[in-house]
């Protein structure tokens, strides 16, 4: 998560893309299930941030509500992309 975080500061989005598409291919794990809101949160980001607006909805309502806490984790890059 954190090279998405970095992806998105630098609006580096092929980046962004290339990452979350790794870690969500990734075999499953512990780890991969307990960040997998947060890699729909990242790509329901690169989405708004690429101006493709009907996939970012459609991804931001597939965020399920073990997110949590960490919103504000994953809601950080979103300053970014408006700026």
């Amino acid at each position: 998560m954190d090279a998405v975080n970095v992806g998105f500061q630098m609006k580096n989005y092929s980046t962004v893309q290339a990452y979350i598409f790794k870690a969500q291919n990734a075999p499953d794990s512990e780890e991969k299930t307990a960040v997998t809101s947060k890699l729909k949160a990242a790509s329901a980001l690169h989405s708004l941030a690429t101006e493709n607006y009907m996939t970012a909805a459609s991804e931001f309502l597939q965020i399920g509500p073990d997110l949590g806490s960490s919103y504000n984790e994953v809601q950080r890059p979103l300053y970014c992309c408006r700026a």
